[in-house]
């Protein structure tokens, strides 16, 4: 005997499909409603729970953006920034806002891994509307801001965390010079001998400096690196 039940859409909880489509066309106590029930409100069950946690992913989700967009902006403003201001900018409760971030120190460790994954992210981009130099000269004027949003919120931070956050940046950072400078070095105008590690070293001077003379500083380091100066 051929079974015909109804064309279901998985896509919905498959529970209320069967309850109003599929189960009045059967006699109460059919063999097929017997077998088919334990089936269909098992899925039905997956269904809802499957669609249930990808709804709190996503609420999460958002919620924890909220979060890092606030305190960017709170940070900026105020280097001292409570964490019930933060949760208050980013329209959250605090029970929420500790549920992400258990402390400032975590905030605060999340944001830089976001600037830094940015940063990163960006070089590729750099590269394809600027000479090497030029996106290099870029690339590290944000990177010294950066670094100056660092120090700034230094003292929230303990020793641990400050290590941390350094032996989650540096690698990445590294990374991102040193694209910059094979770039460099296929078109001629970074010296062949110059290294990425020498460079981070140096600009760590430029966001210790007073901010009008980063540019300046910025520009004698970068004519140590310029091929055609040394030819």
């Amino acid at each position: 005997m051929m079974l015909l039940v109804p064309e279901m859409d998985w896509r919905v909880p498959v529970v209320e499909q069967w309850l109003t489509e599929v189960r009045p066309r059967f006699a109460p106590g059919d063999r097929w409603l017997m077998c088919l029930s334990p089936l269909l409100y098992r899925c039905g069950e997956v269904s809802t729970n499957v669609a249930g946690r990808s709804m709190v992913r996503s609420d999460a989700r958002r919620n924890r953006n909220r979060i890092l967009a606030a305190a960017h902006e709170a940070f900026a403003e105020d280097g001292d920034a409570s964490m019930n201001q933060i949760a208050q900018r980013a329209g959250v409760g605090p029970g929420t806002l500790y549920r992400n971030y258990p402390s400032r120190e975590a905030l605060i460790l999340d944001i830089y891994q976001e600037e830094v994954e940015q940063l990163v992210g960006s070089v590729s981009e750099s590269l394809t509307t600027q000479t090497p130099l030029e996106a290099l000269r870029s690339w590290t004027s944000v990177l010294v801001d950066a670094m100056r949003k660092k120090h700034a919120l230094g003292s929230a931070l303990t020793p641990g965390i400050q290590k941390a956050v350094t032996e989650q940046t540096y690698g990445p950072v590294i990374a991102a010079i040193t694209l910059l400078f094979d770039a460099g070095k296929a078109d001629g105008s970074i010296r062949a001998d110059a290294e990425p590690g020498d460079f981070l070293q140096l600009t760590g001077a430029l966001w210790r400096a007073a901010e009008d003379r980063t540019q300046p500083m910025l520009a004698l380091i970068l004519d140590g690196l310029d091929a055609g100066r040394h030819r």
